[in-house]
């Protein structure tokens, strides 16, 4: 047992909040830093994915749907599958991969039902094997290759934590986080990465740098003392749960603040009454510019404000303000944002222009609604 060095004057969190950030949350990132070099934000991001929440669960009143599913987006080698396979480790939870593949089909993610004889080969059944989706972290590897049809499998665990398999439905274990990567720098030949329907069940969109001279170095340095970084759990699922159940139910989000996220999403459906996205609207005539209307759906104002609690808590904080949206917003923002029409990605990139790459058109566009979105008063 940790000596408590909690103190009330010192932090704006219960105490209780204190010791779950001390023995569960702190020790994650502590690990997480240890494997992986560089990479901060990223690291951060996936305990806050980890940690929040979306909404109640139908099934169960007392239970807190866990949404906060992430996109890394990337070149190969920056540690992204390596990232997600030790989370599995340190929260003491079952780790499962799916590899993107033109081929594969939904119930090579969900599972499916094989027929099952007795010893006496009279007695017939049809018993459900489950997939790899019956995991606390699931890697989708290369997500940009897997088949609109196939990514079908994922949709209903990603949004409601369960599997429906003909008449039956299945719960799966929680925590429930599904950790997706893509390269691309890789996607002739593949599926549209853009599968509207598949991306909104994201909360982060995250890219992961390239990094850099002194951080290589550090790299082969780790990679040589391996055997000296320590694989056993530092967290168990139990603790998790209980995490998220406190910050939906004890991180306040006051309604000026729930409001600002309101008028964040607002800026990105009606950019024009904000004054944003002038130019590259003049240079669209009439095109839009993203392919859904309106980008950015009532889910994304959940995940808004679901991020948020999960920053104010690993700042030791009770409640949420506008600097832990803003400290959010981008990634989660980003999941919508990044689909463009294929007019606006054709006419708006330039190598010659403003935008070089997509990656700089819709960190643009995410900034222009960050600045021209007035705080609240919080």
């Amino acid at each position: 047992m940790k000596q408590l060095l909690w103190n009330a004057k010192d932090f704006q969190c219960s105490e209780k909040h204190y010791q779950m950030m001390i023995d569960c949350v702190e020790p994650l990132l502590d690990h997480l830093h240890e494997l992986i070099v560089g990479q901060k934000g990223a690291l951060t991001r996936t305990i806050l994915a980890l940690l929040s929440t979306g909404q109640r669960d139908l099934k169960d009143k007392r239970a807190y749907l866990g949404s906060g599913h992430i996109l890394f987006v990337g070149p190969t080698g920056t540690g992204k599958t390596i990232l997600c396979k030790y989370l599995g480790t340190l929260i003491g939870g079952k780790y499962r991969k799916v590899q993107g593949t033109p081929d594969l089909m939904a119930s090579d993610i969900t599972g499916f039902e094989i027929l099952s004889f007795g010893q006496s080969n009279e007695n017939q059944t049809l018993k459900f094997r489950e997939g790899p989706v019956f995991a606390n972290v699931l890697l989708v590897d290369e997500i940009n290759r897997i088949p609109p049809k196939a990514a079908s499998g994922l949709i209903e665990a990603m949004a409601e934590g369960t599997v429906t398999y003909g008449d039956k439905i299945f719960s799966l274990p929680e925590p429930f986080i599904v950790l997706a990567t893509m390269n691309p720098s890789e996607s002739g030949g593949t599926y549209s990465a853009d599968q509207e329907a598949l991306m909104d069940r994201f909360m982060f969109c995250e890219y992961m740098r390239q990094t850099s001279p002194e951080e290589k170095l550090a790299i082969t340095h780790r990679t040589e003392n391996m055997g000296n970084l320590s694989l056993e759990p530092v967290a168990h699922c139990s603790q998790l749960m209980e995490i998220r159940q406190y910050i939906f139910e004890k991180v306040h989000v006051d309604d000026e603040v729930r409001g600002y996220c309101a008028d964040l999403i607002d800026a990105v459906n009606n950019p024009g009454e904000y004054g944003l996205f002038d130019d590259e609207l003049s240079k669209l005539s009439g095109v839009p510019l993203f392919r859904q209307t309106p980008p950015v759906n009532d889910r994304g104002m959940l995940f808004l404000v679901g991020a948020a609690q999960a920053q104010a808590f690993i700042r030791y904080r009770r409640y949420v303000n506008t600097d832990d949206v803003k400290k959010i917003a981008a990634p989660v923002l980003r999941t919508r944002m990044s689909l463009l029409s294929p007019t606006a990605t054709l006419t708006l990139i330039d190598e010659e222009g403003k935008y070089k790459t997509k990656n700089d058109l819709v960190n643009g566009l995410i900034n222009q609604v960050l600045e021209g979105v007035p705080l609240c008063a919080s």
